[in-house]
């Protein structure tokens, strides 16, 4: 049964929703099957570093670069929160991970759009660097476009 209950995990799932319904279904497995004395210390080994695996691979490449996805990513706080109330309401250790991810979620969003503009410019800054090294840019006429690689060229062989 628990098997059954990983099986997005082990498959290679891509999102984090079908992950979130896997670590619930195998907390409901662990709980239901097992007896306490053997489910609390297994939660206080298992708990922290899985949380901290779930927040790198999964949440934080969950969150959208742009606004056109912020609605799907309100609803993945949503279920983020519900799933560390889940886990505090059993008194698993782990949680403060995802608390911090939900509380902190403005901030981190803000941080991703800033990386993913500060990339977006890089790339155009880069490629017009490059078009314009090779003269495929077309800022002046080709006489200035001419003379002036013709004084690059003699500079780089002095």
């Amino acid at each position: 049964m628990i098997l059954k209950s990983c099986k997005n995990i082990w498959a290679g799932a891509d999102s984090y929703k079908a992950l979130i319904k896997d670590i619930e279904g195998i907390t409901v497995v662990l709980t239901a099957n097992l007896p306490d004395d053997f489910v609390t210390p297994l939660s206080k080994a298992m708990m922290p570093p899985l949380m901290s695996r779930v927040r790198e691979l999964w949440l934080d490449r969950a969150i959208p670069p742009s606004l056109e996805d912020m609605e799907q990513y309100k609803s993945s706080l949503g279920q983020v929160h519900e799933l560390a109330d889940m886990f505090d309401a059993l008194h698993w250790p782990g949680t403060d991970t995802l608390h911090d991810w939900v509380k902190n979620a403005p901030r981190i969003w803000l941080n991703k759009r800033k990386e993913t503009e500060l990339d977006r410019t890089r790339n155009q800054v880069s490629i017009r660097f490059c078009l314009s090294i090779f003269g495929l840019c077309d800022n002046s006429n080709s006489q200035e476009r001419s003379a002036k690689r013709q004084s690059e060229r003699t500079w780089c062989f002095w």
